[in-house]
């Protein structure tokens, strides 16, 4: 008891009966926070993690020193999903200057698990999802600016051209492109980041569909909610042999007549043309 700080675990609600093993040391006095020296294991086949339902959850902990690590952990989401990885928590004698650090892989998962978690409305997107993310920082609220990480995401066999960014893309092609507009459907994207300074920077974003694909580069500013990528327009998928054969000779038209600026806020994003002069 009095361990934890009331609501320390309200992200967690378990559904079925936990199994918890314990097992070791644990000072009570922040004075001797070196001693601490305590281990064990839970497990329950049905519950609630931050708002995204699982089942055959499974974990190890151990709490040395000021350090509180969570390893081996294991969660299945409600459409099959399989997440997996580490953590930890670090809690410095007499307070201050508390961290976290974490790592996760998602695999087989679908945006409407990830929904769950994200409180966000998918509508008819759909995609099989798998990635990884490397995060650590400040245990505090609104650190944006000291979080350091990196990861990945792939999306496939899915449905992504409702987001707001593509509906985006969608006029501004129609504009500029007489007649492309109703070929833009992507459904697979991935993209490797990275996260310092409070920013969101990626090389690599691409986002394929049958006939047009997104290549995109540039970084998101999480504190001021601002976009800055450079986006080009091609024809057909990277993987296609049809696409590999016709992609270099049309390399000039896609840098002269179908790039554009990506800015403003990622709920709205604003696209804009980069014309031949510019």
């Amino acid at each position: 008891a009095d361990c934890f700080d009331e609501g320390a675990l309200d992200c967690l609600k378990c559904e079925s009966v936990p199994q918890v093993s314990v097992k070791g040391t644990l000072a009570l006095d922040e004075e001797y926070s070196a001693d601490n020296n305590l281990s064990g294991r839970v497990s329950f086949d049905k519950g609630v993690f931050f708002g995204i339902p699982v089942r055959g959850v499974s974990f190890d902990y151990a709490y040395i020193g000021d350090k509180l690590s969570f390893t081996g952990g294991r969660a299945i989401g409600k459409d099959g999903g399989t997440v997996t990885g580490s953590a930890a928590l670090v809690f410095p004698a007499f307070g201050g200057g508390e961290s976290f650090s974490l790592d996760f892989v998602y695999s087989g998962r679908t945006m409407n698990e990830l929904a769950d978690g994200l409180e966000m409305d998918m509508g008819e997107r759909r995609g099989k999802v798998d990635g990884r993310i490397r995060l650590s920082g400040p245990l505090e609220s609104g650190a944006y600016s000291r979080l350091e990480g990196e990861g990945s995401i792939r999306i496939t066999d899915g449905r992504l051209a409702q987001m707001n960014l593509f509906m985006g893309l969608t006029e501004v092609l129609a504009k500029n492109v007489p007649g492309i507009a109703g070929m833009v459907t992507q459904s697979q994207a991935s993209a490797d980041f990275r996260i310092a300074g409070g920013k969101v920077k990626s090389d690599n974003i691409l986002i394929e569909g049958g006939l047009v694909s997104i290549k995109a580069a540039g970084e998101y500013d999480i504190t001021k909610d601002k976009l800055d990528f450079t986006v080009r327009v091609q024809l057909l998928k990277d993987e296609s042999i049809i696409g590999r054969m016709v992609r270099p000779v049309m390399l000039p038209f896609s840098k002269l007549l179908m790039e554009f600026k990506v800015s403003g806020p990622i709920e709205n994003p604003q696209w804009k043309y980069i014309s031949v002069i510019d």
